[in-house]
Order: C-alpha cells, then structure tokens, then sequence
C-alpha cells in the first residue's frame, strides 16, 4: 500500500541553470530547439502519489457522505458486503480505520472487492498517513493492501469507460446527476474484471489494469506539483514560466492492449482514451490543447523509489507525438547498449571455452 514518506525534491532543467535554482522547483526548459519542458526531480513517488489520490479525490468523491455510504446490495436487496456496518461507519467519518480492531478488519477485508472506485479513494486517503510498518498493524497493512490493489484496477476501468456515453469533442465532465446514478450502477460484484459488457477494457488482466490505475494517479500528483511550482514561476514573472498541459500521453505496451501504443488522459474530465495505429489521432481528443509527454526514469533511495521525469509539452498539430512517446531515454538507451555488449562478450567466452 501507499506509505508515509517524506520527499526530498530538487529540479533541474539545463545544466547552466539548475545550481541557483532553489530545491523542489519545477524547471522549464527554453530552449527555442527544443519544446518547453518541466522537470520533476528526485521526487519521492511516495509523495507524488499520495497528491495523485488526494487530486482523484477531490475531482471523484462527492461530499455527501450518506450516498458515499450506500454499499452494493443484491437483487433481493440483501447487502453484498458481509460487514455493512463497519463500512457504513467508515465512509460516513464516523470511523478511523487505524482506530479500528485487527479483527474488526479482518474479517472486513474480503468486501473490499465490492466497493465502487469512489468508496475505495475515500477510504484510501484518509489513511494516507496512517503508518502500519508495526506488526501490531499487520491486518492494517493487508488491509490496505487489499484496497490498494481494487482501488487502481477500478480506477483504470473508471476513467477508460468515461461516466457514460458522451458526444464526440465533448470534453465537459458529466452533470452531478448523472455521476450519481453511474456511482449507483458501479459495482463490481466478483473479483474478475470481465463482468458486465460495459466498455472493452474489462477483460485486462488485473495486473495490466492496476499498473495503468497507478500511472493515472502519478500523473494527477505530478501535475499537482509542476502546476504549483509553474504558477510560483509565473507569479514572478519569470520568463520560463511554462502552463503544463490538461492532456497528458501514456504509453502502453501494445502486446498487452491489443494493438494500442499509446493513450491520452485528460486531467480536467479524469478521463482516458487509447490510441491505435502508427499515426493516432491525438487532435480528436486533445480538441486543439497541447499534450504532456513525459520522459521517465527512477532511482531507488533506501526503501523508496524516487521519479525523475522530464515533461514536454508538444503540440499534436505539428509535433511527433508518438515519436516522443517511444522515445527512448538517452540513459536507457545507454544501458541496454551496455547489457548487450556485456552479452556478446560472455557468450563469446562460453564459445571459446568449449
């Protein structure tokens, strides 16, 4: 699950600039060759996911807490969840969950499995800061565990399948009453992802699904930061001042979703598309905004692992997008250069010794 971590963040954009510029500041590349760039650096992914799920949270959730409280019930109207009451108690406030007994929750785990995507992030954030290393917390920690794991699969399902049917180029988020019916129709009543014949995506594998859930919630914290330290740029009047695009691309491995290499998330309606083809429409969707690529890489620091990206804001008029996209990294390039050197070189001493 997410845990409690304290970020230690610095920026860097151009080697002339990045000594004077004061740590946990995004950096803006202005180099008139190159598009503008932000950077995000030595930012513990601890810490960019947490305001992911807070950004979630806050775009998803509804404040009232009675609807949030209202737990998936059978034909018959029977409640799906064998513990109803410790959830009714948990998404009213009533609750805190490290308040809670190790049995209480416990034997509340396996319901997790039914709770919608909005059920899931308001029970998962507030526990952000909830510390379950002890082993006195071990029903604690599976616990969140569990949520973690349904909470970014439901999330990915969540934001690929949209609130709805909509009209094509329209990018305004739903009415609240239609996002209160769909929250009533979103229940997932089995641990497969292949049920109902909503949407194409629901026959993922999970592991697929959860791995892209977590990409969405990076991104949301990553914007969250870079739109902070952007508009601190701004306030100054600096010049590299960079607006960071609501349309962020995501690339996808294309054995795994069926041809598709690339999709497109948009930060204002949470919402996700993917694109096929070697030239993807990336103009129907973005509606004429620029697009977010970013170029990843990380490190690991202790316990943590710690996000390094470089974020160009292209133009999808004019700008390879899926170009930059595949682009691969000078460092990683670098390496797989390197493994494969080493590999020539041991099998050639394999030969010589027989």
């Amino acid at each position: 699950p997410v845990s409690r971590s304290h970020p230690h963040s610095r920026s860097s954009s151009s080697s002339s600039s990045s000594s004077s510029r004061p740590r946990g500041q995004a950096a803006a590349d202005a180099s008139p060759q190159q598009p503008r760039q932000l950077v995000l650096e030595n930012m513990s992914e601890q810490h960019v996911l947490k305001r992911g799920l807070r950004r979630l949270h806050a775009g998803l959730v509804i404040s009232d807490r009675e609807v949030l409280a209202q737990l998936p019930r059978r034909g018959d109207g029977s409640h799906m969840v064998m513990q109803p009451s410790f959830f009714t108690r948990l998404l009213r406030a009533s609750l805190e969950l490290k308040s809670c007994s190790g049995a209480d929750v416990s034997a509340s785990q396996r319901d997790v499995r039914y709770l919608n995507v909005e059920q899931l992030l308001s029970i998962r954030v507030g526990s952000l800061d909830f510390l379950t290393d002890s082993e006195s917390h071990s029903a604690h920690s599976n616990f969140l565990t569990s949520v973690d794991s349904y909470l970014f699969e439901k999330l990915a399902l969540r934001c690929l399948e949209g609130f709805g049917a909509r009209v094509e180029g329209d990018r305004s988020p739903p009415p609240a009453e239609a996002r209160r019916e769909k929250r009533q129709e979103d229940v997932c009543g089995s641990e497969s992802t292949e049920v109902g014949s909503r949407g194409t995506w629901r026959s993922r594998r999970k592991e697929v699904l959860h791995d892209f859930g977590v990409h969405l919630a990076l991104i949301c914290g990553a914007a969250e930061i870079l739109c902070g330290d952007a508009s601190a740029a701004a306030g100054t009047g600096a010049s590299t001042a960079t607006v960071l695009p609501e349309c962020w691309a995501v690339k996808l491995d294309s054995d795994e979703w069926e041809g598709y290499r690339v999709a497109v998330f948009d930060l204002a309606t949470l919402q996700a598309e993917t694109l096929r083809g070697d030239r993807p429409n990336f103009l129907r969707f973005t509606c004429g905004r620029q697009i977010a690529v970013v170029q990843a890489r990380s490190t690991i620091v202790g316990k943590d692992k710690q996000l390094h990206w470089r974020v160009s804001a292209l133009d999808p008029a004019s700008d390879d997008v899926l170009a930059e996209v595949e682009r691969v990294p000078e460092t990683e390039r670098r390496s797989r250069m390197l493994t494969q050197e080493l590999g020539q070189v041991l099998l050639q001493r394999r030969s010589s010794n027989r």
